[in-house]
């Protein structure tokens, strides 16, 4: 009667396991379920090897039993519990956790196994069973590295003098560490260590193992240990590598493991761990604040909004600036009038050696286009060979105009800032949309958000055109619309042998000093630029293609497929020059401060990040980007 009421029991829990069983919300199906169920046969090594982890929502208990059965030539093994055949290798009990059964074995068997089969059983002398076809994988004879279970490779420690002899199991869809855990262990020696140079490594077998029966015959015997047998992960030597190797780059072995056909040996590596250095440390930065040399241009024999002017000197800081009358700007010579005027003050300026930006406003009313075509024209003229020239020179001009204005002068688009900008909102000023001008000089607080007297603002008025200004000064007074307390164009120092390369519309990629890299073809470099903000913004290049700026990321790539001597740094900046400004207005009482940049070329609509960033650090670190193997690569 007890051995009935067991056997009931066993086929109620196996029904609740396996059947569907009821809820409140209906019917749930709880099967058990093989979250790993692989078979792989090695036709070298004459071994079948098994592995499975399986569970269940309610659980198996000690009376389950995991089973497995197959086909073959060599004859069919019925429902069996894979632990209790006769094992290649040693196979630990391993728990996978409470409720699931886990484990590995490994028979021999020496025809391929067809129809596997595994399932799981609740009860060991129950009949309900459920019952998978498991992922079975046949490896033919072949190469070691690739046609055999185990491979056995070295380490060498930090120091390059000791080894560590490693076996890794090679299965085709479960790692090394996986059949480890699910109690697979292998048995490896390790005798005869020589020590020499590599000669060659397949990119297909990078552990190098199983080349050859015996090691080149040039390698001299290392003399450590004369055997090491282990069936762990790992063993280290006990002796360090001789004195007289460590120019050697290579350890050579014979390691011996065994399957169900016996010893197998065959070579074993360990190679040493790349020497490196950073490749260069630091690049120092060249941006210095230019003088600016400010000018006014506006009419002598009339007055248009004084006003207007008063707030374009304010803006411009300008401090006893050079005036140039515009009454006769129609006639041919005035383009050369201000080339020479531009000119005279580049010259007296030169001299305290400092570069230098031409800060001019224009204050005018000239609807035709000739006046700020002229200016254009003297612009061009002077500012392209400046630009080129060594410290002192003029990095470029910064124009602020009554009207809005787009430069059309291709010599020129990338050296002048020209300004006002539209106002972006259209309850502002609804006869300003915007336009080209907010692309042309967009004005873009550090602080995108933010309020600016009576007005919410994303792109400050702090640059209007006379007609935004007068509109402005109507509706909220002058009060309101601040002063500015700083204005600094920022710009690359050059030397005597600084060249530049072209970056996109605006930028250029300056290299200075001749920083550079130097290597053989045996190194080796890694980027690492993650680790190193300042990475993005250096460049190198080649004397095989100087006039091509790369970026540091692609040196590895580039030193690995077409190696050179040298490689020179330089630094991209994202316009010739960059203009911060410090802005103050007065609400309620209380002074609010606002830090600005005047960048080239960028539609705030599209775009927010903008170029300060890097123009006001003092190096930026290539070490933490940038690393040279120099040894051992």
């Amino acid at each position: 009667m007890k051995k009935t009421s067991s056997i009931l029991s066993a086929v109620l829990a196996l029904l609740a396991l396996f059947l569907p069983r009821c809820s409140k919300v209906g019917l749930d199906y709880t099967p058990a379920r093989f979250d790993v169920a692989q078979g792989v046969w090695f036709e070298g090594e004459e071994t079948f090897f098994l592995f499975w982890n399986v569970g269940s929502p309610l659980g198996l208990g000690p009376e389950s039993v995991v089973e497995v059965s197959w086909a073959s030539d060599e004859g069919n093994v019925a429902w069996t519990a894979p632990q209790s055949l006769s094992q290649v290798h040693r196979h630990e009990a391993v728990s996978c956790g409470a409720g699931r059964f886990c484990g590995s074995a490994s028979p021999k068997l020496t025809r391929e196994p067809r129809s596997v089969l595994i399932r799981v059983r609740y009860h060991r002398d129950g009949e309900v069973a459920m019952t998978i076809k498991p992922e079975t994988y046949v490896i033919k004879k072949g190469n070691a590295f690739q046609n055999r279970s185990f491979v056995v490779y070295g380490v060498f420690d930090e120091t390059n003098t000791f080894v560590q002899w490693r076996g890794r199991h090679v299965f085709p869809a479960l790692r090394n560490e996986e059949a480890t855990a699910l109690g697979l262990r292998r048995a490896f020696e390790i005798s005869d260590q020589s020590v020499g140079d590599i000669k060659n490594i397949s990119g297909s077998n990078p552990y190098n193992y199983g080349t050859d029966v015996r090691c080149p015959q040039d390698f001299v015997p290392a003399q450590v240990d004369e055997l090491l047998q282990t069936s762990d992960r790992a063993i280290f030597n006990r002796r360090a590598i001789l004195p007289a190797a460590a120019s050697n780059d290579s350890v050579c072995a014979l390691a011996k493991v065994n399957d169900a056909t016996g010893d197998f040996i065959a070579t074993a590596w360990a190679r040493k761990n790349p020497e490196t250095r950073s490749a260069f440390d630091t690049l120092r930065s060249p941006v210095k604040t230019t003088t600016p040399i400010g000018f006014v241009l506006l009419p002598c024999r009339r007055s248009i909004s004084l006003s207007h002017l008063e707030m374009q000197k304010q803006r411009l800081l300008l401090n006893n600036p050079t005036q140039i009358c515009t009454d006769d700007f129609s006639q041919a010579s005035f383009k050369d009038q201000l080339v020479g005027q531009f000119q005279q003050r580049i010259s007296n300026t030169r001299a305290a050696g400092n570069d230098m930006t031409l800060s001019i406003a224009v204050h005018h009313d000239d609807l035709t286009g000739v006046l700020v075509r002229k200016l254009e024209d003297a612009l061009a003229a002077v500012l392209p060979d400046e630009r080129a020239r060594v410290t002192p020179r003029v990095t470029g001009a910064f124009v602020f105009d009554s009207l809005q204005h787009i430069v059309v002068d291709t010599r020129i688009k990338n050296l002048v800032l020209w300004c006002p900008a539209a106002w972006l909102d259209p309850s502002v000023n609804p006869l300003l949309p915007p336009d080209e001008s907010q692309r042309a000089c967009p004005v873009l607080p550090d602080n995108l958000q933010l309020n600016v007297g009576p007005v919410r603002f994303s792109s400050l008025p702090i640059l209007p055109s006379r007609q935004a200004w007068d509109d402005f000064v109507a509706r909220f007074s002058e009060s309101n619309a601040g002063r500015m307390t700083s204005l600094d164009a920022l710009a690359p120092q050059r030397t005597a042998v600084s060249t530049d390369i072209p970056l996109g519309e605006y930028g250029w990629v300056t290299f200075f000093n001749n920083e550079q890299v130097t290597a053989t073809s045996a190194e080796a470099f890694s980027y690492c630029g993650i680790d190193s903000a300042d990475s993005t913004r250096i460049y190198f290049r080649t004397t095989a293609a100087s006039d091509r700026a790369l970026p540091l990321s692609s040196l590895p790539a580039s030193h690995a497929g077409r190696p050179v001597p040298s490689y020179e740094l330089g630094l991209a900046w994202d316009f010739p020059f960059l203009l911060r400004l410090g802005y103050e207005t007065f609400l309620a009482g209380s002074a609010n401060a606002v830090v600005a940049t005047v960048p080239f070329g960028l539609s705030f609509s599209q775009q927010q990040s903008y170029g300060n960033s890097g123009w006001t650090q003092q190096e930026f670190k290539v070490a933490g980007a940038l690393s040279q193997c120099t040894r051992f690569c």
